[in-house]
C-alpha cells in the first residue's frame, strides 16, 4: 500500500533551488500531511511563502481579518509575515500537499519573475480552486519521488 506521508519525507529531504530571471527561489520544504479530527496548529507566521493544496476533506484557516474554509481542490498561500491558525473539524480529517519557499530578488526589474513575485506576495491569503492541475503536479512527484519543474 503506497503510504503517501511517508513519501513525502523523501522529497523533504531534496535540497532544491534554482534562480529564474534575477530572482533566487529556495525550497524549504514539500510534505504531505494528515489532519485527523480536531487537528491545530496553533497562531504563528513564517518567513517564507507556503503554498498548501488541500488534496482531501477540508481544513479551516483563521486569519488577523477573518478566516475562510478550504475543500478538496482548492489551494491558498500564505505569504511571508502572515500570522494564521489552521485546523479540522470533528469529523473532517483533511490530506493537505504543502509547499514552502522562499524568493530572494537578487535585482530589481521589470521581470516576468519580478511581477510573480510581487503578485505572491501582494495576493491575499484566501483559497482557489485549482483549475490548472496542481493536485496532480504533486501526485506525481509523490508517487514519483521527485519534483517536476518547468521554467
Amino acid at each position: 500500500m503506497f503510504d503517501i506521508v511517508k513519501a513525502s519525507q523523501n522529497l523533504e529531504d531534496l535540497e532544491l533551488h534554482f534562480e529564474y530571471e534575477g530572482m533566487a527561489v529556495f525550497v524549504q520544504w514539500f510534505r504531505a500531511a494528515t489532519f485527523k479530527n480536531d487537528h491545530f496548529i496553533e497562531w504563528h507566521n513564517h518567513s517564507f511563502f507556503e503554498l498548501h493544496i488541500i488534496k482531501e476533506g477540508m481544513t479551516g484557516v483563521r486569519l488577523d481579518d477573518g478566516g475562510f474554509k478550504a475543500c478538496a481542490g482548492d489551494f491558498y498561500i500564505n505569504a511571508p509575515g502572515v500570522y494564521h491558525e489552521q485546523f479540522t473539524d470533528e469529523g473532517s480529517p483533511a490530506l493537505e500537499y504543502c509547499l514552502s519557499f522562499n524568493i530572494v530578488p537578487n535585482r530589481i526589474s521589470n521581470t516576468e519573475a519580478a511581477v510573480l513575485f510581487h503578485i505572491l506576495k501582494e495576493t491575499p491569503c484566501k483559497p482557489f480552486k485549482d483549475n490548472h492541475g496542481m493536485t496532480a503536479l504533486f501526485d506525481i512527484a509523490l508517487v514519483k519521488g521527485r519534483l517536476q519543474i518547468r521554467l
